[in-house]
């Protein structure tokens, strides 16, 4: 507890108590896209910093149109994922059922055998096309961005595109 309590007086001894001489300082730190410290009070070149760094309407608007499609298509692509797993499953059920009215042990092991055979190949197929479904979705918004032109790139969101090429796998 008393190393505590020194860290914190060393702390109060080396930038102050006053969160206001803080405050003051921030405004002397040099913007990233200033060339030198903003002097506190110089309020019109923080605006214009800010301005030029503002996506125009257009561009905000094309890349939500962008993104509306992307994730129109990725919806899609996952509502006919879940429709063919549901398939698969559906199929496998009914022919587990007729396996198991087979007569021998043979032919109910062979029934069993392309029962999972047919459910493996089904869900490869439909994880296939899903995959597939989401890279077109996703490399049609990189085509999309790249029209919209300017600092689009500035507000997209990509962070999501792992997360939905994963869900394939």
């Amino acid at each position: 507890m008393n190393a505590l309590a020194g860290l914190a007086a060393g702390f109060i001894a080396l930038f102050g108590a006053s969160s206001t001489a803080i405050h003051n300082d921030l405004h002397d730190i040099p913007h990233p896209a200033a060339s030198s410290t903003i002097p506190h009070g110089d309020q019109g070149e923080i605006r214009h910093l800010i301005a030029s760094s503002t996506p125009s309407t257009t561009i905000v608007g094309c890349v939500a149109t962008a993104v509306a499609a992307r994730e129109q298509s990725i919806d899609s692509a996952v509502t006919t994922f879940t429709e063919g797993v549901s398939s698969a499953y559906s199929a496998r059920a009914s022919s587990l059922a007729s396996a198991y009215t087979q007569s021998t042990t043979a032919s109910i092991r062979v029934a069993i055998k392309v029962a999972s055979s047919n459910f493996t190949n089904a869900m490869h197929t439909t994880r296939k096309n899903l995959t597939s479904a989401q890279q077109n979705a996703w490399s049609q918004f990189k085509t999309a961005i790249k029209a919209c032109g300017g600092n689009a790139t500035q507000v997209v969101d990509s962070t999501s595109a792992s997360v939905d090429l994963g869900l394939g796998q």
